[in-house]
């Protein structure tokens, strides 16, 4: 904020006396495998898929758009990725479970074999966004939480929560 302000005092030729100040450094939060596995269960066919693959192999959403049918081996399930970063060739193996997933995805789409077959890495991080907000509303409108404020972040201790109360009811009688 101080920059842009700065940028806009530059601009305009006025005077100000710029504020010296020390930038915190925050960690970004990262989902939980639970997490990330409860929207992957909420996505549609083809974001389960994309969010699967994300997960099992570990690309940069960026090396996932630029994946063509060239860099795949569907018979192995391998991937052989693009780098994003000028970083050394590597092959990553794909779960049973998501090859499945991507086999279904090739044969309902006419992907030619140079086509990039995954979308922006823009569009995946709305998706993501979007699946997740969603999970957490759906959560809030069924009164499993008691906070008004739910965020991503609380719903797997959430569910985890009702598992063991579940549990414990069923062994209880």
């Amino acid at each position: 904020m101080v920059n842009a302000y700065n940028h806009f005092v530059n601009a305009f030729d006025l005077s100000w006396k710029k504020p010296i100040y020390k930038r915190s450094e925050r960690l970004p939060t990262v989902p939980s495998t639970e997490q990330v596995n409860m929207i992957i269960a909420h996505a549609g066919r083809k974001y389960a898929l994309i969010f699967s693959f994300l997960r099992d192999t570990g690309l940069r959403p960026i090396e996932l758009h630029r994946l063509t049918l060239r860099n795949l081996d569907l018979e192995k399930g391998l991937v052989y990725p693009v780098t994003a970063k000028s970083g050394s060739a590597r092959v990553l193996r794909l779960k049973a479970s998501t090859l499945s997933m991507l086999k279904e995805y090739v044969s309902r789409s006419e992907f030619r074999l140079d086509e990039r077959m995954f979308p922006s890495t823009d569009v995946v991080s709305h998706v993501f966004m979007r699946v997740r907000n969603r999970l957490s509303n759906d959560c809030m409108n069924q009164n499993c939480g008691e906070s008004d404020s739910m965020t991503s972040d609380t719903i797997s201790l959430l569910v985890f929560t009702r598992r063991r109360r579940t549990s414990c009811l069923s062994s209880d009688s």
